[in-house]
């Protein structure tokens, strides 16, 4: 671990905002543990504009991989740093990424681009 720290950004805490915003003390103390780069929020803070927000995988934890069940193609920077054993995807998110293909910026160090190495290797989601 020292050699890949972790630095937390943020708290994720039971509750609702409604529940301190009346409460001068309370949004005090939260106020007093917040820093430019570490904010704690509520999970309701999470639904709200969402048309601000960027798309996201949704996945399925299972015993020993995480299914994608997402239909639409978002990034490439998580098949480039997850082995791809643990991961299964669905053929329409197959098919949307290579679909995507002109977008695709990850270089494998023995040449080639990582996404066609590593889709090869991902298997489907078992219907």
């Amino acid at each position: 671990m020292r050699r890949n720290p972790c630095h937390i950004k943020y708290v994720l805490v039971h509750g609702r905002r409604s529940e301190f915003e009346g409460s001068d003390l309370k949004k005090g103390l939260i106020r007093a543990r917040e820093a430019d780069d570490f904010k704690i929020i509520s999970y309701d803070s999470l639904a709200e504009a969402l048309h601000t927000k960027g798309h996201l995988y949704m996945g399925v934890r299972k015993n020993d991989y995480f299914e994608i069940v997402s239909q639409y193609f978002v990034s490439e920077t998580m098949f480039s740093v997850v082995d791809p054993s643990y991961l299964r995807l669905t053929q329409e998110l197959k098919d949307d990424i290579f679909r995507h293909k002109a977008t695709w910026n990850h270089h494998q160090v023995g040449g080639g681009m990582m996404l066609d190495h590593v889709l090869s290797q991902i298997n489907l989601c078992v219907a």
